[in-house]
């Protein structure tokens, strides 16, 4: 997964990067429909399916009326003209003719380029650039075409142009394609491609020192979208029925990669680099990001430009996290006190028994028991449920133990709708 290869298995060397060179070699030509070779998909980046009339659709009626814009391209293999641009359009021109649109004929000819090259990762790159720029791919397409890409040996910079996207982007892309229990998971629009990367990075930095970490993340990851799901499900259930109308939650929010954010992934990708399980007490951290090479500041949802935005803005920002820091100050010395007090007596409570009182019952073994329990030493953290202790406990502390009926963690009385916070719980 983390060391690619190629498909014939032997481990692959990052491909060089090639010095920029000329354009292929063209000649214009007109070629008839049948004479070229549709079986050969090598150079169709995209499904099989997206060829069917169902999904040409916008290009249809487009081809019909106004014929070809722009000429196909095709490079000659031994006696075969396959294809190498225009594969949509010569499907539409296909399906025109069974239909009997006037003017569509088997035999018909067809603007077209012949390219004069035949290193196969300059065509695949020219068939990417023509994909790019027509019809532009989809996450999904991309990271596919990253993959196809790398296995045909186009250097990094050369496939990443032909993208349209950076070098980084372009290898975060292809170590998603080189996990397909990821991948599928992006598919599905349970995680997006950045989060997915995060984690894969983690896995990757953590699988000598924890060689199971990727089998554990990725049962950890699973049960975690599969209860997103669930909670999904359920809360547009109960929105329908509120609403009455047969609407509930909106496309986007269904999906559950609008629930996985980036700074979920980094968090547990710190899990993971140190062998632990993805807890779910992390949803509530939120991105704080000061970058001063880029003069850029990212609390959260807000994102400040130092260079650019007034300077009004910035004391506004500045001013309120101040303040806000200050106003936080008592309530965690607070909590930082009740919580060094419970330590204290869950690492050593006085037990009050008095076992006397038990022998004059004539309850001698019971009264035996108890003394054996006061001379053993107690593990910290081990507690007595039968029996008082010496110190009263205080209100705040009973307060915190005791569950109020009407207010049930992850519930709505009105609505019985998680809130937007319980479904990053």
């Amino acid at each position: 997964m983390f060391n690619r290869k190629s498909e014939e298995g032997k481990g692959t060397k990052p491909t060089p990067q090639a010095e920029p060179r000329s354009p292929a070699e063209q000649r214009a030509t007109r070629i008839r429909l049948n004479q070229f070779d549709r079986s050969d998909l090598r150079f169709f980046l995209r499904e099989p399916k997206h060829l069917q009339e169902e999904h040409l659709k916008d290009l249809l009626p487009s081809v019909q009326h106004e014929g070809l814009q722009a000429p196909v391209e095709f490079f000659q293999d031994g006696p075969r003209k396959v294809l190498v641009k225009g594969h949509r359009r010569v499907a539409a021109c296909i399906i025109l003719c069974k239909k009997g649109a006037p003017g569509f004929l088997a035999d018909m000819e067809l603007d077209a380029i012949e390219v004069l090259e035949t290193d196969p990762r300059e065509l695949l790159v020219r068939c990417v650039l023509d994909n790019s720029v027509r019809k532009n791919l989809d996450q999904v397409d991309r990271i596919r075409v990253a993959r196809s890409l790398f296995l045909a040996g186009v250097p990094e910079a050369r496939a990443a142009e032909a993208l349209g996207i950076s070098v980084q982007s372009y290898k975060r892309d292809l170590s998603i394609a080189e996990c397909p229990w990821i991948f599928n998971h992006v598919v599905a629009n349970n995680i997006s491609p950045t989060p997915a990367a995060t984690i894969l990075r983690a896995v990757a930095d953590a699988a000598e020192e924890y060689p199971g970490i990727l089998e554990q993340v990725q049962e950890e990851l699973d049960q975690w979208i599969e209860a997103k799901r669930r909670w999904i499900d359920r809360r547009d259930k109960v929105l329908k029925a509120n609403k009455g109308r047969g609407k509930g939650l909106s496309e986007a929010d269904r999906q559950v990669k609008r629930y996985l954010s980036n700074q979920l992934a980094e968090h547990w990708a710190e899990l993971i680099r140190q062998g632990d399980s993805l807890d779910e007490d992390t949803e509530w951290t939120f991105q704080v990001d000061l970058d001063p090479d880029k003069d850029l500041l990212q609390i959260g949802g807000v994102r400040l430009n130092l260079a650019k935005d007034p300077a009004r803005k910035l004391a506004e920002v500045a001013s309120k996290l101040s303040q806000l820091a200050k106003d936080l100050g008592p309530f965690l010395q607070k909590r930082f006190q009740e919580e060094k007090l419970q330590q204290k007596r869950s690492s050593g409570r006085t037990i009050v028994r008095d076992t006397k009182y038990l022998k004059d019952l004539g309850l001698d073994s019971l009264a035996s028991e108890f003394e054996q329990e006061l001379a053993e030493p107690r593990l910290e953290g081990e507690e007595d449920a039968d029996f008082d202790q010496v110190e009263p406990r205080p209100e705040c502390d009973l307060a915190d133990e005791v569950e109020s009926p009407d207010s049930q963690p992850g519930e709505d009385p009105q609505a019985d709708v998680p809130s937007d916070e319980e479904a990053a719980r």
